[in-house]
């Protein structure tokens, strides 16, 4: 009897001491954070909020924001909410005190404090759309009415915080998303201050679904960097080590379990590979399409676990906006550009206004003072201690800045603020944005040094305008010959969705290269860049319907898909100024005309330009037949156009011929000239380039401006020396008397 109560006693303690085991495992252990299961980090700090000194700031460099504009590799932890809590007392001080709590520059809460005896406690809830990647925390003191915080030199006010303060962050888990508008790649080299290369790994003999895939790709990437301009370097080898890269991985065939993925992989030096793992071209061409469906504009927030809402993917500052065509001899108010433009922004740092719009090539003159903007801006009364700006930027580059001075009215906190001035013609391209931005320089060493907005409001009013009344062309150049410039689609349409884009098999790097970056550079002047382009095989396009078409390949792969060159009459043109070769001639005229082309047309091809292009317009449907040529070399190719440089004219190159030709019902005419255009018509290279040295330059122009008059200075000096001489000569001979 006494053993089986041992026994049951035994068991029950056994019993016991498993569940207290399991339950200290369980409940005080460290566990792995769930996904599901918000987390909880509590941030002690101390400080004394006194007016003798700086406020103390809090650093919080572990928090990440959701709304990032570098793509994150790894897993965030995004921040839901936080409050601020601690113990204090008010010495010094009977009249009513508030406190004034920052978050990166925006007002949280402007809280009365208690002034009585004692001690008391403060708590304040923190949104989470206040915190940025790198956060600072502000506390100072204000007494309520007042416009701006207690001066040290004014008051001995002094609040004692007693025992730790802490910030206690509620935090999220979200998962990477993986998006072609975030990705990390950089737009320039910061070392060179050239557009950074992309190197693109194929695998060994790409079929052609993988070539549309890379010129897919190209092209998406390129409508994303909408002021720089990519540059790829196809390869199906090792590509450098210093250099981002897009890498089409290839999975044996025989496996059947594995699924295409796309993945980021980040490399030494700060450089990041974009994988794409796939069987064969299909899968590529699957996964390029899926990334840019979820890189289009409303693919809606972000859903971290727990259910709750976070405010989801912004698009970056270089996202794609509508825009509309700005014409020689207009006026558009901001009304009229509303579609492509932001009027009004709250928020802080408040974002940039944009506008943007479009102009047609070869615009102004070399004395023309450039794109004139009539603005009339709205803006919030800054707080006392913040020096307030507008600044304004054309395509990426400063043009006008102008200090917004406070009133400090007690009625009204809106200030008005308007004026005039000029884009220069340089820093103006086809595709054009203009960004108004509020920003502000922070005073040094004084209490609330934080530029207190709220959410700052700024709107431009609609009746502002783009002048172009007194502007005129320079030049008239042919549509093809723009397109050879500027770079964007022959068919004059603000995109190439209405156009089949036939790539040739290209065998050599080069040849891919080229096109790559020829796909590249027409993104970046695509306007609805989420519609996808059609790219086909050149050898099996299929049914085009009523399509414009673009070929994109060798001389030899033109002339075996030359299905859409007609047998016409051909009439020959030239400009009479810059002739060009015969050999040139006859080869071109032979190849339109569908005979006597030769298997290898690269002899007929030497010292000539790199590339050739043809147009071909049928009035009847209104589409357009265009090819680019490429001719094979041995050198590693230069991005294509990137010698003409986009918007700038006294870089055009001025050694190479070009060759158009348009079709008038049953005849085509063939055209040939140099892209740079003569002074005759009103564009005087010497005076273009030095108004363009003097205003990037202005000691350069201190400097020229010097020069000169030390010059003319030394030759005036030396030429009244020579006249005294020879008087004095003439003197010493005449006689006397």
């Amino acid at each position: 009897m006494k053993k089986t109560r041992r026994q049951e006693k035994r068991v029950k303690v056994t019993l016991s001491s498993l569940l207290l085991g399991f339950f200290a495992f369980f409940f005080l252990c460290p566990q792995a954070e769930s996904a599901e299961t918000p987390r909880i980090q509590v941030i002690p700090f101390l400080s004394d909020i006194a007016t003798g000194s700086p406020p103390d700031f809090l650093v919080l460099d572990s928090l990440h924001s959701f709304y990032q504009r570098d793509f994150p590799v790894s897993s965030l932890w995004v921040p839901l909410s936080a409050r601020l809590s601690f113990t204090y007392r008010v010495v010094g001080e009977r009249r009513p005190t508030g406190v004034l709590v920052t978050l990166n520059g925006q007002v949280v809460s402007r809280k009365r404090l208690r002034t009585g005896e004692g001690i008391h406690h403060f708590s304040l809830p923190i949104p989470a759309e206040y915190f940025l990647e790198d956060n600072h925390l502000g506390i100072g003191l204000y007494h309520p009415g007042a416009r701006h915080c207690i001066l040290p030199t004014r008051s001995r006010l002094r609040v004692k915080i007693f025992g730790p303060g802490a910030l206690t962050l509620t935090e999220s888990f979200l998962p990477p998303v993986l998006q072609l508008s975030r990705l990390p790649f950089p737009i320039l080299d910061l070392r060179s201050g050239q557009p950074a290369t992309i190197g693109v790994l194929l695998p060994d003999n790409p079929d052609r679904q993988t070539l549309r895939a890379a010129g897919l790709l190209a092209l998406w990437l390129g409508s994303l960097n909408r002021f720089g301009e990519i540059r790829f370097d196809a390869s199906t080898g090792p590509v450098g080590r210093d250099e981002n890269r897009i890498v089409f991985e290839k999975e044996p065939e025989t496996s059947r379990t594995s699924i295409p993925k796309a993945r980021l992989e980040q490399r030494a030096g700060h450089h990041f590979s974009l994988v794409l793992t796939g069987r064969n071209g299909t899968d590529y061409l699957a996964l390029v399409h899926d990334l840019i469906s979820r890189s289009s504009p409303g693919s809606g927030a972000v859903h971290p676990p727990g259910g709750q809402q976070v405010d989801g993917v912004r698009p970056g500052p270089g996202a794609p906006t509508e825009s509309v065509w700005l014409r020689p001899g207009e006026k558009k108010t901001l009304d009229e550009l509303s579609g492509t433009s932001t009027l009004r922004v709250t928020g802080f740092p408040p974002p940039p206004l944009n506008v943007g719009f479009m102009l047609p090539p070869a615009l102004f003159t070399w004395n023309s003072p450039g794109l004139g903007v009539h603005y009339r801006l709205i803006h919030d009364d800054p707080w006392q201690g913040a020096r307030t700006f507008l600044r304004i930027l054309a395509n990426g580059h400063q043009v006008f800045f102008k200090d917004l001075t406070p009133a400090f009215s007690e009625t009204s906190r809106l200030r008005r603020v308007s004026g005039v001035f000029h884009i220069p013609f340089y820093d103006l391209g086809r595709q054009n944005q203009v960004q108004f931005q509020i920003g502000s320089v922070q005073p040094v060493n004084q209490v609330c040094a934080t530029p207190f907005f709220g959410k700052t409001r700024y709107r431009l009013s609609g009746q502002s305008f783009l002048d172009l009344s007194g502007t005129y062309r320079w030049g008239s150049l042919p549509d093809l010959s723009a397109f050879l410039h500027w770079g964007y689609p022959f068919t004059g349409h603000p995109d190439l969705s209405g156009t089949v884009i036939l790539l040739g098999s290209f065998s050599d790097r080069q040849d891919l290269s080229r096109s790559l970056n020829l796909l590249a550079r027409w993104g970046t002047m695509i306007i609805s860049p989420w519609r996808a382009p059609d790219i086909r095989n050149a050898n099996n396009p299929g049914p085009v319907d009523n399509k414009s078409r673009l070929f994109i390949g060798t001389f030899p792969e033109a002339f075996r898909a030359r299905r859409d060159f007609s047998d016409v009459p051909v009439n020959w043109q030239t400009d009479g100024v810059f002739p060009i070769e015969d050999v040139k001639m006859r080869f071109l005229k032979n190849f339109l005309e569908g005979r006597g082309v030769m298997p290898r047309p690269d002899p007929f091809l030497r010292n000539t330009a790199d590339h050739m292009v043809g147009e071909y317009r049928f009035p009847a449907s209104g589409r357009v037949v265009a090819f680019v040529l490429f001719r094979k070399t041995g050198q590693i190719p230069r991005p294509f156009l990137s010698i003409l440089d986009r918007t700038r004219p006294e870089n055009q190159d001025r050694n190479r011929s070009w060759l158009w030709s348009k079709r008038d019902g049953n005849e085509m005419t063939v055209f040939s000239r140099r892209v740079f255009l003569s002074s005759g018509s009103g564009h005087l290279p010497f005076l273009t380039l030095l108004r363009y040295v003097s205003y990037k330059f202005r000691i350069g122009l201190f400097l020229l401006v010097a020069g000169g008059i030390v010059l003319l200075t030394v030759r005036a000096d030396r030429f009244l020396a020579g006249v005294m001489d020879r008087r004095m000569e003439d003197s010493k001979r005449r006689p006397f008397g």
